[in-house]
């Protein structure tokens, strides 16, 4: 039973950093057709704005036809919600939000700020009144029936707090948190070491082998601090520093494991060696009950991996240690 809570405990650790993927500066492509209402969401979670913050949005667009040397009548509408206020909006949608909008949401008109050819660019720019957290959608009522122009657009959607920091007043708190993780861990460490040579006429391989542990935590906590530090900084997730993070955090997952079923088997506490057809033994116990669980999960790691990269919005992105 307790290897199975391990189990657990470890897959549900990972699909919750996977399921959770946000990046602050939103890159997506639009096909708007100024005869059809429509309503999509800008960004996946809801945004933590200091007083003071402000969402920028700009949309530019291709006309495909051309638009014959005419302004395609557009509605370019932004609608800033609290979150509390996002359910009544989805189950609205853009017909009803178009003809009467009793969402309580902040409605913010686009402004043509170019024209170049067949290329047309809107600015929706807002500060922020009052501290909360929100969701943006963009809404196209369309401007009238008929046959309508496509417009294949690039939609780019920054959401800033004040002094140009680019996390979630939430995520705001992390890089600093991850200072304090590397600190304590550090000093683990230190200290392990300093004992460790102290005794060293005592130690043992199991000594030795748990030493592993807060040096991989500590080496973790430094690299989180890097990942939401270029966040707060540029507003993406650096995909380096990402990569490097899963493999640490595969490492340290499973390391952990190992050093439980080392103590479970009593090495070098009531016995000096351990049987690995023992350790096949154990693993057997637990198949296949608890196989599909990791088939699982390790699915739904790829799946959500996929997902972000494929939207520009990385994220696993919420990590902890």
């Amino acid at each position: 039973m307790s290897t199975r809570l391990v189990l657990v405990f470890i897959t549900s650790a990972v699909v919750r950093h996977q399921l959770d993927c946000n990046a602050w500066i939103v890159d997506d492509n639009l096909v708007v057709n100024n005869a059809l209402v429509a309503l999509t969401k800008l960004h996946q979670s809801s945004f933590g704005f200091e007083e003071g913050g402000r969402l920028t949005w700009n949309l530019t667009c291709k006309c495909s036809p051309a638009c014959d040397g005419t302004q395609p009548r557009v509605s370019i509408r932004v609608l800033l919600c609290p979150r509390d206020k996002t359910n009544k909006v989805d189950k609205a949608g853009a017909v009803q939000l178009c003809v009467s909008d009793s969402s309580q949401c902040s409605s913010l008109s686009g402004n043509l700020q170019h024209r170049y050819g067949r290329y047309l660019s809107w600015v929706v720019s807002s500060s922020i009144g009052n501290k909360g957290f929100y969701t943006s959608y963009f809404l196209n009522c369309g401007a009238y029936n008929g046959t309508g122009v496509n417009l294949h657009c690039k939609s780019h959607l920054v959401l800033l707090n004040p002094g140009g920091e680019h996390l979630s007043y939430d995520e705001i708190p992390l890089p600093a948190m991850y200072v304090v993780g590397v600190t304590i861990w550090s000093g683990i460490l230190v200290m392990w070491l300093i004992n460790w040579a102290a005794f060293w006429k005592y130690s043992n391989p199991l000594h030795r082998v748990l030493f592993v542990v807060p040096l991989i935590k500590a080496a973790l906590h430094l690299i989180l601090y890097f990942v939401w530090e270029s966040k707060s900084r540029t507003g993406y997730d650096n995909d380096s520093l990402l990569t490097v993070q899963y493999l640490v955090r595969s490492v340290q997952e499973g390391v952990l494991f190992f050093m439980l079923m080392l103590l479970a088997d009593g090495w070098y506490v009531t016995c000096t060696s351990t049987s690995v057809f023992r350790w096949l033994g154990t693993a057997s116990k637990i198949v296949p009950a608890d196989v599909g669980l990791f088939v699982d999960a390790f699915v739904g790691c790829l799946y959500y991996s996929a997902v972000c990269r494929a939207s520009n919005v990385s994220a696993l992105c919420r990590d902890g240690a």
